[in-house]
């Protein structure tokens, strides 16, 4: 399990994640090699950032070195688009599942996010990159990539994916952002559901000139996800634990850092 979290505004995106990475050994979970670190890394060409939850690692693969690769070879291709990008994840991922260097019966997603420049707006979105079907996390054998935002504010009816990075879709987000935050995560959905009424509150009494409330806000509701988990499961079945990490990006900066 993996608690991540993107928080979306106009021209900034935040990421945060718990760091907690186990194995199962006679019945308890026990910290492995790289548990304490980030599960989010920075993608500069696009100004952006990925997190990722599910199946993290196998003996022969892990998500953190894989994204870093491919973040690598990302920068001899000049003229790629953020959605070709995308896309191209979807596809490794594809690959990699069908040559058996992932489990089949595993899932992983990854939230990529961006900031675009349309009309001399800064415009945040994310992809959502996935072979998970639903709420309930059923994996299928291959992964797509979809943008989210404008999916997102038409209540999830508009799923003409193709169509959402034409600029009058990505203006009405736009105009949702300057009112409110769009907030993703996933690793844990039925304890983010829960927290949900607080984050609707937060977006209906908060205005985004309160820049610091939404600064902590990310870690704040990741920190009350694990808090959650941890009132359900004993101590040695522990799937999700600080300390965290953020990451967040602006046109003009990268900054990372870990809270306690």
């Amino acid at each position: 399990m993996t608690v991540i979290l993107a928080q979306l505004q106009t021209g900034r995106s935040i990421h945060c994640s718990d760091s907690l990475l186990t194995r199962k050994t006679d019945g308890r979970r026990e910290r492995v090699e790289g548990s304490g670190m980030a599960k989010i890394i920075s993608c500069p060409k696009f100004h952006g950032a990925i997190s990722w939850w599910g199946l993290v690692g196998t003996d022969t693969w892990n998500a953190k070195n894989w994204l870093e690769e491919v973040i690598s070879r990302l920068d001899v291709r000049e003229k790629m688009s953020v959605d070709n990008f995308a896309d191209s994840l979807a596809d490794e991922l594809t690959y990699l599942l069908k040559e058996s260097h992932l489990e089949k019966q595993r899932g992983i997603g990854l939230h990529f996010t961006s900031l675009e420049k349309i009309d001399g707006n800064l415009i945040p979105e994310l992809f959502l990159i996935t072979n998970y079907n639903g709420m309930e996390y059923q994996t299928s054998h291959r992964f797509v990539s979809q943008r989210q935002t404008f999916h997102t504010i038409s209540d999830n009816r508009d799923s003409d994916f193709d169509l959402h990075k034409r600029p009058s879709y990505r203006q009405k987000v736009f105009e949702t952002l300057r009112h409110a935050p769009l907030i993703y995560s996933n690793g844990q959905p039925q304890l983010f559901a829960q927290l949900m009424p607080e984050i609707r509150f937060s977006a209906l009494n908060y205005s985004q000139k309160k820049q610091k409330f939404w600064r902590d806000f990310p870690y704040k509701i990741c920190k009350k996800i694990v808090e959650l988990h941890k009132e359900k499961v004993e101590y040695d079945q522990l799937l999700a634990d600080g300390p965290f990490w953020e990451i967040t990006v602006s046109l003009s900066s990268i900054r990372k850092r870990q809270r306690f």
